[in-house]
């Protein structure tokens, strides 16, 4: 293999697990928390809705892909969700330098998963227009209940943020069970730690958005290094049982949205 071939293995890997985890740590951590946890909702329900389209067409990726992957070809996860990820980031901040950054990348994971031969253009173009819809309709649904769920009750808001992504969870389960991805436990327990953690560590901790860029490091290496120790304990501690997957990452999004909080204001970082 020569280097273009890392290159584009490098590139494709900005659309993984890993990337995200260190993505919406940073974000939610040092950057913006409140656009994090917009960001995460969307890119979650994302995720879940690829492997739920995945298991109802049941489209073959391409055989004799350059790399090792797993499931049916359609849509494309990393251009689905790149587009979902970058696309609303895009379109919230208005930002020039975003939208160029968020151009760039999602046409070249979406290329690298062409080159790598893991999946047909087909599934690349369908995911990148999914991920575009998604951005647009959440973009448009928000700015219509935003304040209507700022106004409910904490309790119903932690209700909801709750029942949502078990709905999810147990909606997959029930309609795949033979064949039910490890994503999806993933995925879900994900959306359920984040989507709780963050009304918990808005009302019982409430830390602030870092001004100086001495507070944004700190805060991102002590979040990074922390949830993914927490991730390689977990994977080793508990086993990959599909509903334990579950646990585990609600217990991860948990550490990410409230006790790295707890910890950086008691050290008031």
């Amino acid at each position: 293999m020569d280097w273009f071939f890392y290159f584009w293995l490098f590139i494709t890997n900005l659309g993984s697990e890993y990337f995200y985890l260190i993505a919406l740590t940073t974000l939610y951590l040092a950057v913006n928390k409140k656009l994090c946890y917009k960001t995460a909702l969307i890119l979650f329900f994302s995720m879940w809705l690829n492997n739920f389209l995945k298991n109802t067409f049941k489209l073959e990726r391409p055989p004799e892909g350059l790399i090792e992957v797993s499931g049916y070809g359609f849509p494309s996860g990393h251009a689905q969700n790149s587009a979902t990820f970058w696309g609303y980031l895009a379109v919230v901040t208005q930002s020039l330098s975003v939208i160029v950054l968020a151009v760039i990348l999602i046409i070249l994971i979406s290329y690298s998963r062409l080159y790598l031969n893991v999946h047909y253009p087909v599934d690349v173009v369908g995911g990148i227009l999914i991920g575009i819809f998604l951005v647009f309709i959440y973009h448009f649904l928000s700015r219509f209940f935003e304040e209507k769920v700022e106004r409910m009750s904490f309790g119903l808001r932690v209700f909801i943020s709750g029942v949502v992504p078990l709905a999810l969870f147990v909606l997959y389960v029930i309609l795949f069970s033979g064949e039910a991805s490890e994503d999806v436990p993933r995925i879900c327990g994900a959306y359920l730690g984040f989507a709780v953690g963050y009304l918990w560590e808005n009302k019982f901790v409430g830390i602030k958005d870092p001004q100086t860029f001495k507070n944004k490091a700190f805060r991102s290496i002590l979040g990074i290094a922390s949830v993914f120790t927490l991730y390689l304990l977990l994977s080793i501690l508990l086993p990959a049982v599909f509903y334990i997957i579950f646990i585990r990452y609600v217990i991860i999004a948990l550490l990410m949205t409230v006790f790295i909080p707890f910890l950086i204001k008691v050290l008031k970082i």
